[in-house]
């Protein structure tokens, strides 16, 4: 669909604390065959940052960083001496706490970003387009092959809880010692097939994370360390789930809107307005969902598009 599609699907919707959303931009790829370089389109999973960066790495798993790098005692002692944290409470925090900070400043967690806005979660989905000019062919601006989209998810957290899905207990000091209990096994007697997959709808917002409230951000945890399958993201893992367990659901647990690429830029022969400038209008850019250094990173790459 065009992002004025999905627009009018979610027109004068009104938040449901139990459905969440979560925009992502998607891969472009260059393909060079025959001296020929070609544009291809590779649609991310639903991973979180701390798997897909230590992919590689084996056997350091999220529970062992926790463990490790959060314990209140084990965290004073080693950052004790970080200006930051002499003039933010973050040492008084609990795990889930500092988990909210640190994700949302870029240091890899199994917690993975949602909003309950359909809207911010489309802002979100073009945060990862990088800047172009685009060009223009008898006024229609074209910018990349017309199958190209971005993801928006949609996930009923109610259907989550009916298949087995559990919610994290937000103030659970000992949240290292509990991770365990939000595991799921594909296969009864095959430890290795199995995620750490739990709802965490509504953090505690307090003054460090802010922006969480301005987002109305909320979280999932997913932790993919032992699913043993090519594709790894939460997709699969639902799907795999569902159809080994047998279970049967009256509406879906996750739905994929698909936004065509480029109807997302102003289109001069059809008198149509850019996305960009739907966002603007509607104030819904890193000025008005951050405070601080976060909304101005992404508003560089986003206002020469208008």
């Amino acid at each position: 669909m065009d992002w004025d599609d999905f627009v009018n699907e979610f027109n004068d919707y009104n938040i449901d604390d139990d459905i969440i959303f979560r925009g992502q931009s998607n891969t472009i790829q260059k393909i060079s065959k025959d001296n020929n370089t070609t544009d291809k389109l590779k649609e991310w999973e639903i991973i979180s940052s701390f798997n897909r960066y230590y992919d590689k790495s084996g056997d350091y798993k999220f529970s062992t960083f926790i463990s490790q790098q959060l314990q209140r005692d084990l965290f004073i002692h080693r950052y004790k001496d970080y200006e930051v944290l002499k003039s933010m409470p973050l040492n008084e925090m609990n795990i889930l706490n500092k988990l909210y900070f640190l994700q949302h400043y870029g240091c890899p967690t199994c917690l993975i970003d949602f909003t309950k806005n359909p809207l911010i979660a489309l802002y979100f989905s073009i945060t990862g387009i990088k800047g172009s000019s685009g060009s223009a062919t008898n006024d229609e601006i074209y910018v990349k092959p017309d199958d190209f989209f971005l993801s928006i998810y949609k996930i009923d957290c109610k259907i989550l809880r009916e298949i087995g899905v559990k919610d994290i207990e937000a103030e659970n000091e000992n949240f290292n010692l509990s991770y365990s209990k939000y595991e799921i096994q594909l296969d009864k007697n095959n430890f290795s097939n199995s995620a750490v997959f739990a709802i965490l709808n509504t953090p505690e917002f307090n003054e460090l994370n802010y922006n969480l409230k301005k987002q109305e951000g909320c979280f999932l945890l997913y932790d993919n360390y032992n699913f043993n399958y090519k594709g790894k993201g939460l997709e699969k893992f639902l799907t795999e789930y569902v159809n080994r367990k047998n279970i049967s659901v009256n509406r879906p647990a996750l739905s994929i809107y698909r936004i065509r690429y480029n109807s997302i830029f102003r289109d001069k022969g059809k008198n149509k307005r850019s996305l960009f400038r739907f966002l603007v209008d509607n104030k819904i850019t890193g000025a008005s969902l951050f405070n601080d250094f976060q909304g101005l990173k992404y508003d560089f790459n986003f206002f020469h598009q208008l």
